[in-house]
């Protein structure tokens, strides 16, 4: 008779640890500790049936009922202390892991605060980045021309390029003009030579009118009174050959100065005109050789803006990418509330078995009968829940997500 006692002890136990093994499926950690408990008193409870077997006195039948009462008692208490014992067992190990949830959750929600702002100011900086960018090339490639109107750095260096060839086209027009400018110099120098030659003639032609007259004073004074009249005109003649002389000399003086003037225009423009226009052109060439240098620096900087404008979009992808991975925190907070409620499952089992030791009283086979009605109800209840759970997602990869 005890010996059917302890085998139905026994099967409870096993049926407890089934029961245990359907509810607590979900978490590892809970089952694996449950299961090594329960399986430790599984064992133990087995080797006192055995050992109740092979030590039954074979005396008589009296000593024989009196160890079966005394061996009943003692496997009950035993029952409680290892009852008693589980369920310090249980409620320790749910205290330690229900601390932990606390801690990983609070450390999950600090960290992903932090990584979330950091993404977040990461992102406006690089929007700002852009922005200055932009902002940059637009002054380094434009400039204001007046209040209205706005020049990019391209027609800048094609005016400035035109401009500096029509410049020096202007000096070669000054150096052939100057050329030209020479040769009238030289034929007013010519010219001014012949007037020279004219003047000469006209002193020599106030010279014989001097003489002339002179020669007709004499002439009139020897003729007396007759002459006087033909004196008066001869000495008006000779003061007009005088004044003729002076005047000759005050043109030849201008001409002179006039003369002098035009060979220091002649001397100028000739420095002018044989001035060497390779220098100039060498200016030119380098000039030339910098605007196209400066054309292929604006179109590789037009180019790394065009690059710019590839790379923003795809910072902030790599940034929006960045939060939705954040979501992991929700998926690990409602795992983490679900891995509650199932400690909360836990600690329903741990208050049954507590009451193991409250009622000591309560036959063994109505105490396991609750504690398996409990067992089946929680497995029943955690079922539900399981099949109602938000969190379905076992990667990062975008999906529908309900947050509490």
């Amino acid at each position: 008779m005890l010996i059917n006692k302890k085998l139905l002890l026994v099967g409870a136990s096993f049926s407890i640890l089934l029961l245990l093994n359907h509810t607590l499926w979900q978490n590892n950690f809970l089952f694996y500790s449950l299961q090594s408990t329960l399986l430790f008193f599984f064992l133990y409870m087995i080797y006192q049936v055995q050992k109740s077997s092979l030590s039954q006195p074979l005396d008589t039948e009296k000593s024989k009922q009196s160890s079966n009462e005394q061996m009943l008692d003692v496997d009950h208490a035993l029952f409680h202390d290892v009852v008693f014992e589980l369920q310090q067992f249980l409620h320790q190990e749910i205290d330690i892991i229900e601390n932990e949830i606390k801690r990983t959750k609070n450390l999950v929600e600090e960290a992903v605060g932090g990584i979330s702002d950091s993404f977040k100011y990461l992102q406006g900086l690089s929007g700002e980045q852009q922005e200055m960018i932009k902002n940059l090339i637009k002054n380094s490639t434009s400039f204001s021309v007046d209040d209205s109107t706005e020049s990019s750095l391209e027609d800048f260096v094609t005016q400035s390029n035109q401009t500096l060839d029509d410049f020096v086209s202007v000096i070669i027009n000054t150096s052939k003009q100057s050329l030209e400018t020479m040769s009238y110099t030289d034929e007013m120098i010519a010219q001014f030579d012949s007037i020279f030659k004219l003047l000469s003639q006209v002193e020599g032609l106030a010279s014989q009118t001097n003489l002339l007259a002179l020669n007709a004073a004499i002439e009139a004074a020897r003729a007396g009174e007759a002459g006087r009249g033909f004196a008066v005109v001869a000495n008006e003649v000779r003061s007009l050959s005088v004044g003729s002389t002076d005047l000759n000399e005050d043109i030849r003086k201008e001409i002179s100065k006039a003369q002098a003037i035009i060979a220091k225009l002649r001397n100028s423009v000739e420095q002018m005109a044989s001035a060497d226009m390779t220098s100039t052109l060498e200016a030119k060439d380098k000039m030339s050789v910098m605007m196209v240098h400066v054309e292929k620096v604006n179109k590789h900087t037009f180019d790394s803006v065009d690059e710019l404008a590839v790379i923003a979009p795809k910072i902030k992808d790599a940034v929006a990418t960045g939060v939705r991975s954040l979501q992991f925190e929700d998926l690990t907070r409602q795992s983490l509330h679900s891995l509650q409620m199932n400690v909360q499952s836990i600690h329903a089992i741990s208050d049954v078995l507590s009451g193991f030791e409250a009622n000591q009283q309560s036959s063994t086979h109505q105490q396991l009968a609750l504690l398996k009605d409990k067992c089946q109800k929680i497995y029943q209840q955690t079922k539900l829940t399981e099949s109602e759970r938000s969190v379905k997602q076992i990667s990062m990869d975008e999906g529908e997500v309900e947050l509490f």
